[in-house]
């Protein structure tokens, strides 16, 4: 059985998707589809409105819909969407885990912005930046990669 999960590599990081294909590969990830384009306004805002209020979320708002990204989705795969699925039998709940570790500890540190490429910014200004303009985006879990993937497609 297949295991999905949702990944939208970021604007300004697009170029980047040989690299993260290569990560992917290596990790025994497996992308079946994908599609890049620009992601409309009202779908972001629905994507991240548990962090509706935050001193990040217009931030995050405004770069998530400023140029283009490439989508990694599960379901269908006729749909004009980016699929990832595991090439180990795992569950989806473990898929999930390995995936947000995988981002959370190799592909998000290995393309994080550099302090100083902006010096121009504060240190405090600088962790915003950094909340919102990282490479990639995973789903957390099952429940929100369904929710997130219903939203967007």
């Amino acid at each position: 059985m297949k295991t999905y999960s949702l990944f939208i590599l970021k604007p300004g990081f697009v170029d980047k998707f040989d690299e993260l294909k290569a990560i992917l590969a290596q990790n025994e990830i497996k992308i079946e589809k994908f599609k890049e384009g620009v992601l409309p306004l009202d779908k972001i805002e629905v994507h991240y409105e548990e962090h509706k209020g935050k001193s990040f979320y217009d931030g995050l708002v405004r770069y998530m819909t400023q140029g283009d990204v490439k989508g990694i989705y599960k379901f269908d795969p006729n749909t004009i969407t980016m699929l990832v699925s595991s090439l180990k039998d795992e569950s989806e709940e473990d898929f999930i885990t390995r995936t947000r570790a995988l981002v959370k500890e190799v592909i998000r540190p290995k393309f994080a912005l550099k302090r100083e490429g902006f010096k121009a910014l504060s240190d405090e200004d600088f962790e915003e930046l950094t909340k919102t303009a990282n490479v990639l985006h995973a789903s957390d879990s099952p429940v929100s990669a369904e929710r997130e993937i219903k939203n967007l497609l």
